[in-house]
């Protein structure tokens, strides 16, 4: 919605049902003017088309067609902010026959490891491709990756995870580690280091970027996780927001 505000052209691509967790209502309370997923209605908006030899829209699939409508989008001269969920890491867990052959092998034998650490392999391949020609399409261009947790793997157990050694970071080994993850930010090509941050902040980095640091200069900005009240706030922000999307007639008066 401060993008829009801005002048950019907000959209959100998610390859999947518009309903599972309210998205559509909810990618609307944020403010995004175009919306476009999986069982879209209007042929117009229907971007994406899932393979018969996979349960998800793959990663680079995905990526192909968004570049193709981001070039068109760029050269109308309005800048953009390009919203992208993907699909392809999401249960349940098959390789596509037809374009993803077997590649890393996994000792002792693990049908599912195999098949995520094949995933992963795919995955971060086509992510890279991505992003070098987000960066040819935009030198300039802002660009943040990031996942929201590590693949459940309750087939195997609560303690999967734990009886492998993984802990993470800032986390341990508690349920919240699993969603402790990576942050790719590239910004005008220059790769970036931030302090560790919750999802609901990576747009003060954004906003802040944009305004050449004046927006954390104006407004306080919090990055740490160890900053318990400013902490509760934003989550309770960020709580109340999404909650709003659950009721249609007051989208139009967030602010």
């Amino acid at each position: 919605r401060i993008l829009g505000l801005m002048g950019y052209d907000t959209i959100a691509r998610h390859p999947f049902k518009q309903v599972m967790y309210n998205r559509d209502l909810a990618y609307q309370s944020l403010g995004f003017q175009q919306k476009y997923f999986l069982d879209t209605t209007d042929p117009a908006m229907r971007l994406f088309e899932k393979p018969r030899t996979s349960e998800h829209v793959l990663d680079i699939n995905l990526y192909a067609r968004t570049l193709e409508s981001l070039k068109s989008q760029l050269h109308t001269g309005r800048p953009v902010f390009n919203y992208l969920l993907t699909m392809e890491g999401h249960t349940p867990f098959h390789l596509d026959s037809a374009t993803q052959p077997v590649v890393v092998e996994v000792e002792p034998e693990n049908w599912l490891t195999q098949v995520l650490a094949n995933k992963t392999y795919y995955r971060t391949k086509a992510l890279a491709g991505y992003i070098n020609k987000l960066m040819t399409l935009d030198p300039e261009s802002i660009i943040i990756a990031v996942a929201d947790h590590l693949p459940p793997m309750t087939e195997h157990g609560a303690d999967f995870y734990e009886s492998w050694g993984y802990s993470a970071w800032n986390q341990g080994k508690s349920k919240l580690g699993l969603r402790e993850q990576f942050l790719v930010v590239i910004d005008a090509g220059e790769v970036m280091t931030l302090a560790p941050l919750n999802h609901y902040n990576i747009y003060q980095f954004v906003l802040n970027s944009l305004s050449r640091g004046g927006s954390c200069k104006d407004h306080s900005c919090w990055n740490s996780p160890s900053d318990v009240p400013q902490a509760s706030l934003s989550e309770e922000n960020y709580k109340n927001l999404l909650g709003m999307s659950m009721i249609p007639e007051t989208t139009a008066n967030l602010h």
